[in-house]
């Protein structure tokens, strides 16, 4: 059985501050997908064009890996989108940070990233940042990180984007079943949100990614950016037979 459809939404609000998003299917597949965004962390030119070469470095990375699939060691596909995310985000903190420093804007060029990669039934994801993400399935949330990032610590900063050489990324991978939701948020969602989002999915009410955002968030508190994708359905590949014909 595979998932042969993806349906994506997304949303963004310019208010909240400079937030961006890219989508695409490199594996060139029915049912697969690769999503990211990126939001900026402090605001001016320097954070926007951070923003921006982050998504850029990141689906370069990720081309360069679904072009050269031999170059990843991966005997399951979880472990080749885990491979592929790593790739991703070691090639968007490289490229902030090495242009950071030829500007001589280290500690200005900073940003926030969250991917996604789906193929052959599995979902990874992988943040660095305040962002959240939630599988939907049969009406139920699941969310794909335990432990909320503390924007308050010290040392947030220190695990953005550009920030560091090195950079440490959170992943976390599902099965996905015919049905599944997911929904990303540039930000946390605190225990009231979560109990609000867990309504609205038992009650099948997400409607587009804006709709949820509005039911969810009051006025000033809404996300840069989200995007939804809905998995599905299951669907079975026959291949046809040759026609055999006796003789005449």
């Amino acid at each position: 059985m595979k998932l042969t459809r993806v349906d994506c939404d997304f949303y963004t609000n310019s208010e909240r501050g400079p937030g961006t998003y890219l989508a695409c299917n490199p594996a060139r597949s029915p049912g697969a997908l690769v999503m990211a965004g990126s939001t900026v962390v402090k605001s001016g030119i320097s954070g926007q064009i951070a923003c921006r070469l982050c998504l850029n470095r990141f689906f370069t990375s990720v081309f360069d890996c679904f072009d050269k699939p031999e170059s990843i060691e991966a005997s399951n596909s979880d472990q080749f989108n885990s491979e592929v995310l790593r790739a991703a985000f070691k090639g968007a903190n490289k490229g902030v940070y090495e242009y950071s420093h030829k500007l001589a804007a280290t500690g200005q060029m900073l940003a926030t990233l969250f991917g996604v990669v789906v193929q052959d039934g599995m979902v990874t994801s992988g943040r660095v940042g305040a962002w959240s993400g939630y599988l939907v399935r049969a009406g139920r949330i699941f969310p794909f990180f335990e432990n909320p990032a503390d924007e308050r610590s010290a040392h947030f900063g220190e695990s953005l984007v550009g920030a560091q050489p090195k950079i440490t990324v959170e992943t976390a991978s599902w099965p996905l079943e015919g049905g599944d939701q997911l929904i990303v948020f540039s930000r946390q969602l605190s225990p009231e949100h979560e109990i609000a989002l867990g309504e609205e999915c038992a009650q099948g009410n997400l409607g587009s990614c804006a709709e949820l955002a509005e039911a969810l968030f009051f006025v000033g508190e809404e996300p840069a950016v989200g995007f939804m994708a809905a998995f599905g359905p299951e669907a079975v590949y026959l291949k046809p037979q040759e026609k055999s014909y006796g003789a005449v």
